[in-house]
């Protein structure tokens, strides 16, 4: 069974690659199976759809990784 993770960016994010490598090293290390699917935002309707908090987001079974977000809402775009 794989573990689905999202990573949601917006274009041209300099953190995107190195966020990637390491979801990527760390399932490696877990030795876990993941379903790692990149979610690029790309206007306001849909960064409001998926409560995008800022780029990168991380979301392991649709829940953001980072305990301080999961509550935040999107509050702008650009």
């Amino acid at each position: 069974m794989s573990i689905k993770i999202q990573i949601l960016f917006s274009e041209g994010c300099v953190h995107t690659p190195w966020t990637i490598d390491l979801v990527r090293s760390v399932a490696s290390e877990l030795s876990a199976e993941i379903d790692l699917q990149m979610v690029q935002v790309t206007d306001v309707k849909q960064a409001e759809a998926l409560d995008y908090p800022g780029s990168p987001t991380v979301r392991i079974d649709e829940q953001d990784i980072d305990p301080t977000a999961r509550d935040a809402t999107f509050s702008g775009f650009g």
